[in-house]
């Protein structure tokens, strides 16, 4: 429950940006955010055999939670998406330091409410392709309080196995 409500919360505040972006700007953002996740992708896998020195993966709380969503390799799976996540933030960082320097052209002209429009649309989609990595994780976690949150939970369930493309996309990296 608190997660669909942290979620659905994370989606009205993008669709907000979304609105003040406009269409293009919005489009310029999710474009970079596409390139981000195929870096990742591309460069994940090195990162995350060594990040098991770094970030210990609680095993002994693993054995002993039953978890929302079953997956196999849970171990792997969690060092593959926080491996995944870090490269994809860091290329988003900079790909939104290089944007941000054209944010007074927004000022600069009136946006319709058309672009408006458009532009809530499509922040909406952004927001579900970064609520799924960081709802995987937390599917990954092995909390009893996380875990049984997802298993009352209605839209993060949603998002993470029933969304088309995206879904198959995070759960195979």
């Amino acid at each position: 429950m608190i997660i669909d409500v942290l979620s659905l919360l994370f989606i009205i505040f993008l669709g907000f940006i979304g609105f003040r972006r406009g269409t293009a700007f919005s489009v310029l953002h999710i474009g970079t955010t596409m390139v981000a996740l195929f870096i990742a992708k591309s460069y994940y896998l090195p990162i995350a055999e060594r990040l098991e020195l770094f970030l210990p993966y609680p095993k002994t709380q693993a054995y002993d939670i039953t978890f929302a969503i079953s997956f196999n390799h849970l171990e792997t799976r969690f060092y593959h998406i926080i491996a995944f996540i870090v490269i994809a933030s860091l290329a988003k960082l900079i790909f939104y330091a290089i944007i941000v320097t054209f944010d007074n052209l927004i000022l600069a002209h009136k946006l319709s409410k058309m672009s408006r429009g458009i532009g809530v649309i499509v922040s909406i989609f952004a927001a579900s392709i970064y609520l799924v990595p960081l709802l995987y994780i937390t599917s990954l976690y092995p909390n009893a309080w996380i875990q049984s949150q997802l298993t009352s939970s209605i839209i993060a369930k949603q998002l993470i196995t029933q969304l088309p493309i995206l879904s198959q996309f995070v759960v195979n990296i």
